[in-house]
């Protein structure tokens, strides 16, 4: 059998060399553009196949051997086999009307330009691929692709609709415009599919059955991993070709997934990304929340539009993705009948009234804390982080606002209040904990004070809006109640969360007497030492007759440490040692009260005092000072750790 090579007539080479040269000159001075792949792909078919793919076309047109070759070799690329039994069943001579061989992209340029190649359609038995390319094959474009193995139903019909569902929206293309090029049964050698495209992620050594399924545009191929009933769709950004500028950025992608994955009712739900664009935004992605400041300079970001389960979720996320937010209004939520009507029988409950007179007035998504109202030291409790519903109730002009986990398992009665009132109603429970501290303030009984106006609120922040220097405040909406307390003609005016966290606001509040003991905040220059890693908590204890300084600091393992400063023997050092469930609970005591994101405060002692102590106290970056004559009248959240620490300091093992 003569190879291509084989032929010993020098005419013969000569014209088969011209029809090569000729066909080169012909594409010199057009501005192709060619698949990078055909150029840059290590696949390459082998010399003999090529040769037999020849002679065995040499009856169609004399296809050339250069065009074989890249045509096979674009074939391996996309299907990613070199094993495949690949045969050219027909070629064509074809005289293209532009440079992009009549397949011209939406907004590319082509030049005009007459360009004679090849039609070339290929074959492996049960799917075909058709090309069109140049006189020689160094330019080429993938036609169309038929995958029989598909329509036969080798690929399960949830894989495939998965599969062009993920490709949809990374191309931001309808479903209608792609096709199946190859799909491959393959078994993954772990969790990830064999697709590491975090190293954060952790993958699981488990033998997963399932596809690779090569996905396509007349321009584009996709890549993608899936397991055995399309639940878990990977894409294997190494093996596709895409235009990169068309494409959702990877780490874009995974954010808002990440994000939307947490949404109520989609943790283990199917998510695919149907819509993106890019927008010009402010610093907040131009969904400010309330009182948060933002720049006016034009941010180029990413709107996605996630469909799961029955929402839509439309998210701003930054191009770096180290902010995704979601846009409510843009959005498209749906509350399960499941919800509504956990929650219209819990409204019944709490209110004693018919489901027939109660009904559902608004709904919203909202993440929340379960537990914890009543805990206090030494036992300590995590509350649960809960990402759920809140859902208004309506019967008349009463509301009700429920709290509800995804499934509306689990609730919790936020407030209650009747509609166009100026006033909400605050819980009773939380009501009474701001009476007492407000009766401390002005150091008179709860009787004696009133809750005089309760407005419905939303702060911007975990700080709810009362920003110090050096505080830190997670940037989160809070939503709460501006309660305002009258002593007479004084008034306090507090900002609450739903969570019973509340903090008075000094610069809001009217207040004639000396009731109220204000701080002023520690200059950076007389702040003393930082804490050792090892160290929890500081008290250094100072002045009265002897004026002498003690340092009580207690250890991360327990350890209870006392000495004197300036005492050169050592003599007054004590080393004792606690438990480390009182250790972890008087951590979370701290964390609870908030004393860890406190501002560096003194309390001073009043003037023409004498022969008082000051107590400093650290924990974190956080130090506050205070003496004994006033210690009475400190915040109830700051009194409440220094009793703790004296229990703690009083006690050993």
């Amino acid at each position: 059998m003569k190879s291509f090579f084989s032929d010993k007539s020098n005419g013969n080479q000569t014209q088969i060399l011209t029809a090569l040269i000729l066909s080169g000159i012909l594409s010199i001075g057009s501005a192709f553009t060619t698949l990078k792949s055909a150029s840059a792909t290590t696949l390459q078919p082998s010399v003999e196949n090529a040769n037999q793919i020849t002679k065995q076309n040499s009856k169609n047109n004399h296809l050339p051997r250069t065009v074989a070759e890249a045509v096979l070799k674009d074939v391996y690329r996309i299907t990613g086999n070199r094993l495949l039994p690949l045969k050219i069943v027909e070629s064509n001579k074809k005289t293209w009307r532009n440079g992009c061989l009549g397949l011209q992209k939406p907004g590319e340029l082509c030049t005009q330009v007459l360009v004679p190649g090849w039609r070339v359609k290929v074959s492996d038995g049960s799917q075909t691929w058709i090309y069109r390319t140049n006189g020689n094959g160094n330019l080429l474009r993938l036609e169309t692709a038929n995958d029989d193995s598909d329509r036969r139903g080798k690929l399960p019909k949830a894989v495939k609709n998965a599969v062009l569902n993920a490709a949809s929206g990374q191309l931001n293309l309808p479903t209608s415009k792609l096709y199946i090029i190859q799909t491959q049964k393959r078994t993954w050698n772990n969790g990830c599919l064999e697709i590491y495209n975090n190293s954060r992620v952790a993958c699981t050594d488990a033998i997963v059955p399932g596809y690779r399924v090569v996905v396509g545009t007349k321009d584009q191929t996709l890549v993608y991993h899936t397991n055995d009933s399309g639940s878990i769709v990977k894409f294997n950004e190494k093996e596709s070709q895409y235009s990169s500028d068309r494409l959702l950025p990877q780490s874009v992608r995974s954010a808002i997934l990440e994000k939307a994955r947490y949404f109520p009712g989609l943790i283990n739900a199917q998510l695919n990304i149907t819509n993106y664009e890019q927008i010009l935004v402010d610093g907040c992605l131009g969904l400010p929340r309330p009182g948060e400041p933002c720049n006016t300079i034009g941010l180029r970001a990413w709107k996605v539009t996630v469909k799961g389960g029955q929402q839509t979720l439309v998210y701003h996320a930054h191009p770096n993705t180290t902010e995704v937010r979601l846009n409510e209004k843009a959005s498209k939520f749906n509350l399960s009948s499941e919800v509504a009507n956990a929650v219209i029988n819990q409204a019944r409950k709490e209110t004693g009234l018919s489901t027939k007179v109660l009904s559902i007035v608004k709904f919203k998504p909202q993440s929340w804390a379960y537990g914890c109202e009543k805990s206090s030291f030494p036992n300590a409790c995590d509350p649960l982080a809960v990402n759920g519903w809140e859902v208004t109730i309506g019967a008349g002009n009463n509301r009700w606002v429920f709290l509800t986990d995804a499934n509306g398992g689990l609730f919790k009665l936020a407030q209650q209040y009747r509609e166009n009132s100026p006033n909400a109603i605050l819980p009773k429970s939380l009501a009474q904990e701001i009476l007492t501290d407000a009766s401390e303030v002005f150091d008179v009984s709860t009787r004696q004070l009133n809750i005089s106006q309760v407005e419905n609120k939303q702060w911007p922040d975990s700080c709810l809006g009362l920003y110090r220097p050096g505080l830190a405040c997670s940037s989160v909406i809070v939503p709460g109640w501006r309660v305002s307390v009258r002593n007479g003609q004084e008034n306090l005016i507090y900002r609450v969360a739903e969570s019973g966290l509340f903090k008075l606001d000094g610069d809001a509040s009217t207040v004639a007497s000396n009731n109220i003991l204000k701080p002023v905040i520690i200059p950076s220059n007389e702040l003393p030492p930082s804490l050792g890693k090892d160290i929890v908590f500081r008290k250094i204890s100072s002045g009265g007759i002897a004026g002498r300084t003690f340092e009580t600091v207690l250890m991360k393992d327990g350890r209870l440490m006392q000495y004197r400063l300036g005492d050169s023997n050592d003599s007054d050092r004590s080393v004792r040692w606690i438990s480390q469930d009182k250790v972890r609970a008087f951590v979370k005591l701290l964390d609870r009260e908030g004393f860890n994101e406190s501002e560096n405060l003194r309390y001073p002692a009043p003037g023409g005092a004498a022969d008082y102590f000051v107590y400093t106290v650290t924990s974190g970056s956080t130090t506050v000072q205070y003496n004994d004559i006033t210690a009475e009248k400190l915040p109830k959240k700051l009194r409440v750790i220094i009793q703790a620490w004296n229990q703690i300091s009083n006690s050993y093992q």
